[in-house]
């Protein structure tokens, strides 16, 4: 093992021009928690986006040799001052243009075993961990720590662009890049940065943990970042930013991303495989992570979403975006599904919806219910309430109400009508226990008779003194439960 006292001594020794020392030491690499994948990826995005710069198309090229991989590109090859720690010049469209992750994936191979190496126009580029030693107060006065450094020299005849090999490397790379796969593209969205075209794209790739892929380069399984499931497609996106350990997606990019690539997906098959998995509910592959944009005014996508959504679910299918609406929606007669909310929260805009159907149509089906077609039960309950309400009248003054059986919305008992002097009862209440018909009564007597409000202390007050009433009645008018009882006989 040589060490070295200085960096002039290391270059003079390896014949360089120059060294650049980082002052990093070869545990940084597991800081970041890189493998050899993340390495070559910065090597190759920086490839593409050379590419892309000069040309207006992304490309490399890449090839195996007995000693390992190389990567290149016919671009302008890569300048001094691109390898110093803190220099980029990453445009804002760029995936990663000699930027940080250059340096730490260069580390980051030779930490894992690998040896990479840069022809770079008249430049020979070498990355390298060796041994330093650096003087301290204490016994024996100095310390060895392995350093990364990139030395230089010059080489000729220059290469065009630049050729990077990554000796000992093989494999254990290759799934985790995404290039030319265009017959895969179910659906792409064309977007220009700056005046560089990229492509938005919705892949199939087949059965398999599903990808993200990010302008190209590959980033990590979809159910990596998505936490609540798997995804149903493959992906290719492009304004996403890496988390800090530059290995995996933002997710909130990853969100809108998407939102803005399914708000123009007028593919009426995507739609249609996306909406079974959603009747289906199978959780683990539901799109838990598509986040349409709040405007959505594009009419092909909106019928593409409504062509498969009347083939999936059905044409009298309402989407839910209230639950305590479902029962409501079942007694209007439709079948009623609910959706991940950021499905709803999308084609509620333009979709039949439970609340759209109730504004629309629950007068057509909510009314009185002839009387013609009451049962006998239902008629002696009606006695029951008309002798209560006729005794009420004596004491409170003025005209007892009519009393109707009415088809009312779920989770409505009753209703004052005090216009039209009436009150009105669910059938379904109507056709319950005695006890809950009589609370019904009561209640809708006490807002007929007082004029009291639901949710008010004057309507607990007056409920309560109308119950007294009604018991002093009873008490006193002893005819009035005989007859009650004789009602309740002739029901049974």
């Amino acid at each position: 093992m040589t060490v070295y006292e200085s960096l002039e001594d290391f270059k003079k020794d390896g014949g360089w021009l120059d060294v650049i020392s980082y002052g990093t030491t070869d545990e940084y690499p597991e800081t970041r928690g890189w493998g050899s994948w993340e390495g070559v990826r910065e090597v190759c995005q920086n490839a593409l986006d050379e590419m892309q710069a000069i040309t207006g198309v992304a490309s490399y090229e890449t090839k195996v040799t007995s000693e390992g991989i190389e990567i290149s590109d016919s671009g302008r090859g890569i300048g001094i001052h691109n390898l110093l720690m803190g220099s980029s010049e990453k445009p804002t469209w760029a995936r990663g243009r000699f930027g940080e992750g250059l340096k730490v994936g260069l580390m980051t191979l030779l930490a894992r075993g690998y040896e990479p190496e840069i022809y770079s126009g008249s430049y020979y580029i070498k990355p390298m961990f060796i041994d330093m030693k650096f003087k301290t107060a204490e016994p024996p006065y100095y310390i060895i720590e392995r350093i990364f450094v990139i030395a230089y020299k010059k080489i000729h005849p220059p290469v065009e662009g630049t050729i990077v090999k990554i000796k000992g490397l093989f494999d254990d790379y290759r799934e985790r890049f995404a290039v030319n796969l265009g017959e895969y593209v179910i659906f792409s969205q064309e977007v220009i940065d700056a005046g560089k075209t990229f492509h938005r794209q919705i892949l199939n790739l087949g059965p398999g943990p599903k990808k993200i892929f990010v302008k190209d380069i590959y980033v990590c399984d979809a159910d990596s970042i998505i936490t609540y499931g798997k995804a149903l497609y493959s992906y290719n996106l492009v304004w996403v930013n890496l988390d800090e350990s530059r290995r995996i997606p933002v997710s909130a990019h990853i969100y809108f991303e998407l939102g803005k690539l399914y708000a123009v997906c007028d593919i009426y098959d995507v739609w249609v495989s996306v909406l079974k998995v959603l009747k289906a509910e199978k959780d683990d592959y539901i799109e838990y992570h598509m986040e349409l944009p709040g405007h959505i005014d594009i009419l092909s996508v909106q019928n593409a979403i409504k062509s498969a959504w009347d083939v999936v679910f059905g044409s009298d299918a309402v989407l839910v975006t209230d639950r305590t609406l479902e029962k409501f929606v079942d007694w209007l007669g439709y079948k009623a599904y609910r959706l991940p909310w950021c499905f709803t929260e999308t084609f509620k805009k333009f979709m039949r919806t439970d609340k759209s159907e109730v504004k629309e149509f629950h007068e057509m089906k909510r009314g009185r219910i002839p009387e013609e077609e009451y049962t006998s039960s239902e008629r002696a309950r009606l006695r029951i309430a008309k002798l209560i309400a006729d005794a009420l009248s004596t004491v409170y003054g003025g005209k007892s109400p009519s009393i109707e059986i009415w088809n009312l919305p779920p989770g409505v008992k009753g209703e004052h009508h005090p216009l039209a002097e009436r009150i009105v009862i669910a059938r379904d209440v109507v056709d319950s226990m005695l006890y809950d018909f009589l609370e019904t009564l009561m209640h809708e007597l006490t807002h007929y008779y007082t004029g009291a409000e639901d949710g008010t202390s004057d309507m607990i007050r007056e409920l309560g003194i109308l119950a007294g009433h009604v018991a002093e009645i009873l008490i006193t008018h002893p005819e009035i439960p005989t007859r009650i009882r004789e009602i309740i006989w002739e029901e049974v």
